[in-house]
């Protein structure tokens, strides 16, 4: 499916169910050679840039208190995405399910 550059659809409930919001910025290989969508930035105190998995980034803002300290037990690695395209970016398709 199509979705429009200016619309914003990570926390749309009106979006299709098996709609994706493919991340247009940046991507990288994970160690399955999987393309994740990713976030670099250079940490406050560091000269090298880091890589963050966007799925991770959403979750944790989005995280009840409880949730939190769970998604943070969990290894660091990309999140599985339910609608199996893990370039997308949309919050009710990310899955801690192995």
């Amino acid at each position: 499916r199509d979705i429009l550059q200016g619309d914003n659809y990570i926390l749309a409930q009106d979006v299709p169910e098996n709609a994706s919001t493919v991340s247009r910025e940046d991507n990288t290989r994970d160690h399955l050679s999987v393309s994740q969508a990713v976030f670099r930035l250079v940490k406050p105190g560091e000269n090298e840039e880091s890589v963050t998995y966007i799925n991770r980034i959403l979750s944790f803002v989005f995280a009840a208190d409880e949730s939190f300290e769970m998604l943070m037990r969990l290894p660091k690695q990309p999140f599985r995405m339910s609608c199996g395209n893990q370039l997308c970016i949309q919050v009710g398709h990310i899955s801690v399910e192995p």
